[in-house]
């Protein structure tokens, strides 16, 4: 972690030259995937309840953040400036309309996905703790998107500016198996996911599009179908 604060430290100082700058971010990014991908929990994780559960079909899960996510996530807010892409100007109301739009698209397929696999069933609930898992579930799709598209994304588009659908492709691909602890058709589903967060974040050209999308796509599947999978 102290190891990521001070590749992060480096590329930040502009007296650095450019082709050093980009080594060590490429180190650091390498170093950020094997923390998403690997579970270490070097730092302690945040825990706000656990063993709960949504509906009868649904297996107990506890309700927590990352220690090690959230350092990251942290770790790389000062970078996002300098690797981000050139905003668009679009207005509020068409950021919101386009965001609308893709959400409809990708929980339809999402969902559609979910149920031919048998990986999730219709289960609507309203359990006690939404609030909860809403404030921290805003958190985490916070987190993963300052990572994988306002990290890795974006450096792989500038590495790749001819091929920005190579660059998506390959976050989403990491993304998926970055939640391989849940099984493989969860890194299927996520990273099919990751594909429309993407690209969403290549149309708009801001991270609260796609930290939107992700949150408004699992609150669906945490209201209307069983969550976190279909229980045994």
């Amino acid at each position: 972690m102290l190891l990521l604060v001070v590749l992060n430290g480096v590329v930040s100082i502009s007296s650095f030259s450019v082709p050093i700058r980009y080594i060590v971010l490429s180190l650091s990014i390498l170093i950020g995937l094997y923390l998403q991908i690997e579970k270490l929990n070097i730092l302690p994780n945040i825990i706000w309840l656990e063993n709960v559960k949504t509906a009868t079909h649904a297996p107990f899960f506890n309700i927590g953040l990352n220690g090690d996510k959230l350092f990251m996530a942290l770790a790389y807010l000062p970078l996002l400036p300098m690797i981000r892409l050139h905003p668009r100007q679009v207005s509020a109301a068409g950021l919101i309309f386009i965001t609308f739009i893709y959400l409809m698209v990708t929980s339809s397929i999402l969902v559609t996905a979910g149920l031919f696999f048998d990986y999730i069933r219709f289960d609507f609930t309203l359990p006690t703790f939404i609030p909860i898992w809403a404030f921290n579930m805003l958190i985490v799709c916070a987190y993963e998107e300052v990572f994988f598209r306002g990290v890795l994304q974006n450096a792989l588009m500038k590495c790749l500016p001819r091929y920005s659908w190579v660059a998506i492709l390959v976050a989403s691909i990491l993304f998926g198996y970055a939640h391989h602890q849940m099984g493989w058709t969860m890194v299927g589903l996520s990273a099919i996911s990751g594909v429309f967060y993407g690209s969403l974040y290549r149309l708009s050209r801001t991270l609260w599009c796609p930290v939107i999308l992700h949150f408004a796509t699992n609150s669906i599947h945490f209201l209307f179908f069983s969550y976190p999978r279909l229980g045994a």
